[in-house]
């Protein structure tokens, strides 16, 4: 198990500090986070929505949100077919680079 999470956190992790430079440029809110790997943005922004391609991924993400208490909800769909059902007032698009179709 922790193997699996080994391997979907070097594809789909962002580092910390990242997420934390990007969400103080923006501020503070819930976000739309399309291709939301393991849910880093939707951590440090303190919830919101993510959509993720990569099943595992998804999972994983809810899975740590839920343990640490974050009100988010991760969807495994197509970030590009997704259609948004609530209001957002910040939409973050994570760069997809390990998916080739």
């Amino acid at each position: 198990m922790l193997r699996m999470l080994e391997h979907i956190a070097a594809q789909y992790y962002i580092p910390p500090t990242i997420a934390k430079f990007v969400q103080g440029l923006l501020g503070s809110g819930k976000v739309l986070s399309l291709y939301a790997g393991v849910g880093e943005f939707l951590y440090q922004s303190g919830g919101g929505i993510g959509v993720e391609r990569n099943a595992q991924a998804a999972k994983w993400a809810q899975f740590l949100l839920d343990v640490a208490e974050i009100e988010a909800t991760v969807f495994n769909e197509d970030p590009l077919k997704w259609q948004l059902r609530a209001v957002v007032r910040l939409a973050i698009v994570g760069a997809n680079l390990t998916h080739h179709d």
